[in-house]
């Protein structure tokens, strides 16, 4: 890989999340491990961390596979999903900056979870425990980070189950609005351009509903002008969307 595209890949930044809205911090959760790395810590993760290319639909791991990796995402989408007996649940979409993967440091020996690649192109770096070890030994402030991103996680998550008791409406609404400030792209009048390549039904396994209702929620947020587009490719009127995130009407 060209050098200088390797470089700019481990250098750019994510908004800082301090200055992401009040209102939005609990709609997902926001890692953003590079921008609290320095340089020398993202030259030695860069060292031992040659980004790999996916395609969509390709699969960086799943279940049964190997738990020796944990995973940056440089660019593009990846989904996180459990698979169940009917369908799935997807548990995140991991947008660019995220880690993911990190069953790794745990006594797990396989991977009880999916990651899917949703767009391309996209790129990941694999860390094995044993490079991840070396580097900490040489930077151990990189611990420190690493493991407030995974408290931030485990913090997102017990936020979200106890969600679950909230409307439909409400609960598709925050995870859009989460993904909105990560992934989407402020369009200047109060609206966002949000490309995210999950169907309808994935959007449904986003927050444990079934496909038929997502779309009936999305057809009313259309007819409401809160949302256009289609899959794929939407324009969300964000301060709209954030009125429905607080509604406790569904």
């Amino acid at each position: 890989m060209d050098a200088l595209l390797l470089r700019n890949l481990w250098t750019a930044r994510r908004p800082d999340p301090e200055r992401q809205p009040a209102d939005v911090i609990w709609t997902i959760d926001q890692t953003g491990f590079r921008s609290l790395l320095t340089e020398e810590e993202l030259r030695d993760l860069a060292v031992i961390c040659p980004p790999r290319p996916l395609r969509k639909g390709e699969a960086v791991y799943r279940v049964g596979d190997p738990a020796d990796h944990f995973f940056l995402l440089l660019g593009g989408q990846v989904k996180l999903s459990l698979p169940l007996p009917k369908g799935q649940r997807i548990l995140r979409v991991a947008v660019p900056d995220d880690i993911f993967g990190e069953s790794f440091l745990t006594d797990a020996r396989q991977r009880h979870t999916e990651a899917t690649c949703l767009s391309e192109p996209a790129m990941v770096c694999p860390v094995s425990r044993e490079q991840w070890l070396e580097v900490a030994r040489r930077r151990p402030r990189i611990l420190t980070v690493f493991s407030s991103l995974l408290a931030s996680r485990l913090a997102d998550l017990e936020r979200r189950l106890a969600e679950d008791h909230r409307p439909l409406e409400q609960r598709l609404a925050r995870s859009l609005l989460g993904l909105t400030y990560r992934l989407g792209r402020d369009l200047g009048d109060g609206s966002s351009a949000l490309e995210l390549d999950l169907t309808q039904e994935e959007l449904g396994a986003l927050i444990g509903a079934a496909r038929v209702s997502t779309t009936e929620l999305l057809s009313r947020w259309r007819q409401r002008g809160i949302l256009s587009g289609t899959r794929g490719r939407y324009r969300v009127d964000v301060s709209a969307l954030r009125q429905v995130a607080r509604s406790d009407s569904d």
